[in-house]
């Protein structure tokens, strides 16, 4: 955890200076996520729980008609409590999934409308997400596959309030499974609200 702020920090030292430009912008984000895990088989999705996101995000608006992108580099807890007997006829064969912690790198295509207070804005791209907790699942875990990398996509919508304050609304859904076992695999969707303060 230490190491990702550490990172976070110096990111930061090195583009603010470039934000002098007023099309080019940085600072905080932090945000609140509802995640569920879908599997590919009936009675083994894992529910939605209340998890948090917080990092940086940039973004460069050009002049023209308000097009331009935004990336940020985030942490997120995606949290869990799942626990499924993979096998009744056998003792102790139960899989537990715990909190799973990321580091994800979204990177999206950005349209803003600006009025003179406020702005609103879409955006659209992949995401990156790489699992920072190895120990999430415990149980039979011969039976079960962690990919450290998963690759998806959003959707957000937002507003932008004193050309500062941004709050959106995005919704991500993973083209690759995150856990897979021999009969099934869970893909990740997730819902988030988030606040960014861009200088």
């Amino acid at each position: 955890m230490k190491k990702f702020f550490f990172l976070l920090l110096a990111i930061g030292l090195f583009v603010l200076p470039m934000s002098t430009n007023a099309q080019l912008k940085i600072g905080p984000k932090v945000g609140i996520s509802m995640s569920s895990f879908d599997y590919s088989r009936s009675g083994g999705d894992i529910s939605s729980k209340t998890g948090i996101t917080a990092g940086i995000l940039c973004e460069y608006i050009s002049p023209w008609h308000g097009l331009g992108f935004d990336v940020a580099l985030m942490y997120e807890s995606r949290r869990a409590n799942w626990e499924k007997d993979i096998d009744i006829s056998y003792d102790n064969d139960k899989i537990n999934v715990k909190n799973m912690e990321y580091i994800n790198i979204p990177v999206n295509l950005k349209w803003k409308y600006s009025l003179p207070i406020i702005a609103v804005f879409a955006t659209a791209g992949p995401q990156f997400s790489f699992l920072a907790d190895k120990s999430i699942v415990s149980g039979r875990t011969t039976e079960i596959k962690r990919n450290s990398v998963e690759v998806g996509f959003n959707l957000g919508l937002g507003i932008e309030l004193f050309k500062a304050l941004q709050i959106s609304a995005g919704h991500y859904w993973a083209t690759n499974p995150i856990l897979e076992t021999s009969i099934g695999e869970w893909k990740a969707r997730t819902w988030t609200v988030g606040a960014a303060y861009l200088f």
